[in-house]
């Protein structure tokens, strides 16, 4: 079983890189960020 300051450390990880992807994504010109792409999602925001 995962240790809770183990999971706590994730979960601030997880805030981290989530903050780091949004901001940079906010940076791009919309057209760029709802382009569609060759990807799972279709776009950055999965639309």
């Amino acid at each position: 079983m995962m240790q809770t300051d183990t999971a706590t450390q994730l979960a601030d990880y997880n805030a981290w890189a989530d903050r780091t992807l949004f901001e940079s994504i906010g940076t791009l010109p919309v057209d760029e960020v709802y382009r569609a792409r060759t990807t799972l999602f279709g776009s950055m925001l999965a639309e």
